[in-house]
């Protein structure tokens, strides 16, 4: 399914991609609580398809060089990519508060210690 999701994600077709982003991403996200796993095959895919641009040529480690020699699939997988990052950053966001380590209570003022920032890090 996973699979299956990033082939649809980066389709050239940009309709498909848009169903692709707001229906079927939230999905498989929900349907098999793996949030982690995918933003790591995420990253895995836009650095992928970065690696695979030709030499670059113009002003060297310029933006416009890196997009102007990359091939057109390539960019538009990375284009695609960053949108699906994109579109993940709220579920990363809830998960974040969701496992945070906080115990607070009303009348205390919620302080993030370096102690709590660590076991948050665990």
């Amino acid at each position: 399914v996973e699979e299956l999701m990033f082939q649809l994600v980066c389709d050239p077709a940009g309709v498909v991609v848009e169903t692709a982003l707001k229906e079927l991403v939230p999905a498989v996200i929900e349907w098999g609580n793996n949030l982690d796993h995918v933003l790591r095959v995420l990253l895995s895919h836009i650095l992928n398809s970065a690696l695979r641009c030709p030499p670059l040529s113009g002003v060297e480690g310029s933006i416009e060089s890196y997009l102007r020699v990359l091939g057109e699939r390539e960019r538009w997988n990375v284009d695609v990519l960053l949108k699906m990052l994109m579109e993940l950053l709220p579920f990363v966001h809830q998960k974040a508060f969701d496992t945070c380590p906080l115990s607070t209570t009303e009348t205390t003022p919620t302080v993030l210690s370096i102690p709590l920032l660590e076991s948050y890090a665990r």
